[in-house]
């Protein structure tokens, strides 16, 4: 099996889709250090990962084939290849994707972002419970340039064993990026390399951990969860003051389900437009010296909220 190996690859390009990636407080310090992470597709929480069902006949002689993968070709119409269920399920299953995903796990890896902005799930699942935090990237960055966005189906896909024997050119890995339709609310976008084209620094729960460099540049936002400490705020703020990149944090709203965003520092470093001092904010200020620490020590005094905020 071989891999085409194209640091990215163009599929389903959409213009000014916003980029978003949920993850931990120690994973955004990672990012922030100009690191992002690419992990490999057997590393995911959906074991279905790049896992069609593969239909082969008695009828076809088995024979060695030689599959190659491509890292920039768009998706095709599969329709030729896709089995109806007029079939034996019997010569269906999932074997021989199994021993693909196995090989491509060594050759590959995934940047996993969404256009989903402040869902309230993808905050508890990936956002370490609201204690993590929300990268908004600049959708139009070199780095995100070409994109995959996963299609999602009722059905687990079933495939000729066609689809490979009669292979004459490389197979999009576009093309494997199929989940259930229950993951549909994740609205993923993904971006795919080669290990080749990362850096190994480590290795957790059987994998080795592949990155790549990341500018601030590509970052434009971050969004604070509602959960995380005061003291890991203040280390971001710390972090980006003096960047083009805002911060915002996270506050529950009084009324509905939803999380709002109270703003911390605007799109400018803090010479030019000081921190936000609010009653959500106040408490990163509150034991600073001069104008903010007064300003912050008033929002807390006189907040309708005062002695429910934690920590």
């Amino acid at each position: 099996m071989r891999i085409m190996d194209s640091a990215y690859f163009t599929i389903n390009i959409q213009n000014d889709m916003p980029l978003f990636k949920y993850l931990s407080s120690n994973s955004l310090k990672y990012i922030l250090e100009g690191q992002i992470r690419f992990s490999q597709p057997g590393s995911f929480n959906d074991p279905f990962e790049l896992l069609p069902e593969i239909y082969h006949p008695p009828d076809i002689v088995p024979i060695k084939v030689n599959i190659n993968f491509s890292l920039d070709a768009p998706r095709r119409d599969l329709s030729k290849f896709t089995q109806l269920d007029d079939f034996d399920p019997k010569y269906c299953n999932d074997q021989i994707s199994r021993i693909i995903v196995d090989t491509l796990d060594k050759q590959i890896g995934f940047l996993c972002l969404t256009e989903n902005s402040n869902s309230l799930l993808m905050w508890a699942h990936y956002a370490d419970e609201y204690k993590g935090a929300i990268i908004e990237f600049e959708e139009d960055h070199d780095f995100f340039k070409n994109k995959i966005v996963v299609d999602y189906h009722v059905e687990r896909p079933k495939l000729s064993a066609i689809y490979y024997i009669e292979a004459s050119e490389p197979i999009p890995i576009a093309e494997l990026c199929t989940k259930s339709e229950q993951w549909s609310y994740e609205n993923e976008v993904r971006i795919v390399c080669s290990l080749n084209n990362c850096k190994k620094v480590g290795k957790v729960d059987d994998y080795d951990i592949f990155v790549q460099d990341i500018p601030l540049t590509a970052i434009k936002k971050v969004f604070l969860g509602e959960r995380m400490p005061v003291k890991e705020q203040r280390e971001v703020f710390e972090i980006l003051k003096y960047t083009n990149i805002s911060i915002s944090l996270g506050t529950i709203a009084t009324t509905h389900y939803s999380i709002e965003e109270k703003w911390l520092k605007f799109a400018a470093p803090i010479p030019e437009g000081g921190p936000v001092i609010s009653a959500r904010t106040a408490e990163l200020f509150k034991n600073d010296s001069g104008t903010n620490a007064k300003v912050a020590k008033f929002m807390i005094k006189n907040s309708p909220h005062k002695g429910i905020t934690k920590r």
